[in-house]
């Protein structure tokens, strides 16, 4: 009787430590969204379109792994909350420019070096900020800043748990930023598994997009779809690169690539290809990207860009594997 006591006890507490783990990882997870939510509506109140975002460091101005990663996940988030709306700036070319022109994570606090990194990088707002250890807690204080006047025009903050992996993340230091990959990017490329398959079809406005494969080869991606009319005969167009439109992919280091040609059926160009689709009857499609920078076994998103009855719309393919050929 007492040894199954026991066990009860124990099993109980297992699996308290476990939906306890799972809670505290939602409280991330939901937290960063909040902010990325934030910083876009604070963005499109102010018309900012191509953004950079910096580390993030503790009230004595050092950046710990914590805050490498905490610009990571923001750069994923922004698009993941807000598709299509604003360009963001791939973390490997912001560390590369600061490191050309000798910008510190200090000296960004400095109006004239703020406007530098604004023209150096086409961008027209940065975000950046500090991480205010609480104790059982931490407080994320994000400021956007626009480069055309080097001032704060808006702020967002959120606050999570200091546990587990925040907590050890916080407790390792990154050091001095260099060009390349940083230490916790090395780490997650290392530790990173593809998630399992999506679903491989989606439907929107009755017209059926398969995504059939996604193969790397060399330094390009090629997507092979297969689209269907399931109600009437229509007009399809898929962008490659045109203007604001465009397909693209974001692997799971937040970094981004725009298709370079587009294909529907027999036509293909790298801004956009049209076809009639005949209803019912299924037409091959491919996009090709090239590869991001940092290799993956997978796409965090695949978005193809389509305009139909003179009306745009995105089809968004999540965690999507990548046969390397």
């Amino acid at each position: 009787m007492k040894l199954t006591s026991y066990l009860g006890r124990t099993m109980a507490a297992a699996w308290a430590c476990v939906i306890l783990t799972q809670s505290l990882h939602a409280d991330f997870e939901s937290g960063i969204a909040d902010l990325a939510t934030q910083i876009t509506t604070n963005l499109e109140a102010e018309g900012k379109q191509r953004v950079a975002v910096l580390e993030f460091a503790d009230l004595n101005g050092d950046v710990s792994h914590f805050g490498q990663f905490l610009a990571e996940e923001l750069i994923t988030q922004l698009f993941v909350v807000s598709p299509g709306k604003f360009d963001v700036v791939e973390r490997r070319q912001l560390t590369q420019v600061m490191a050309e022109h000798k910008l510190g994570a200090t000296g960004l606090l400095n109006p004239d070096t703020i406007k530098q990194l604004g023209q150096f990088l086409a961008v027209d707002a940065v975000v950046t900020g500090s991480i205010v250890d609480l104790g059982n807690d931490i407080k994320i204080n994000a400021r956007l800043i626009s480069v055309e006047t080097a001032k704060i025009f808006s702020v967002s903050q959120v606050r999570i748990p200091k546990v587990g992996t925040v907590a050890d993340l916080l407790a390792k230091s990154a050091g001095q930023t260099t060009v390349g990959d940083p230490p916790l990017l090395q780490e997650r490329q290392q530790k990173l598994k593809p998630p399992p398959a999506p679903t491989g079809a989606i439907t929107t406005r009755d017209i059926r997009f398969e995504l059939l494969s996604v193969t790397k080869s060399g330094d390009s991606i090629k997507a092979q779809l297969r689209i269907t009319a399931l109600k009437e005969d229509l007009r399809l167009k898929i962008y490659g690169t045109y203007n604001s439109s465009f397909s693209r992919i974001i692997d799971p280091f937040g970094n981004v690539a725009r298709a370079k040609q587009s294909q529907l059926g027999s036509k293909d160009a790298s801004t956009y290809a049209t076809s009639d689709l005949i209803r019912e009857i299924s037409t091959a499609a491919s996009l090709v990207f090239p590869a991001t920078e940092q290799p993956s076994e997978y796409l965090q998103v695949l978005e193809v860009s389509c305009e139909s009855g003179n009306v745009r719309f995105p089809v968004q393919f999540r965690n999507v594997p990548v046969t390397v050929e």
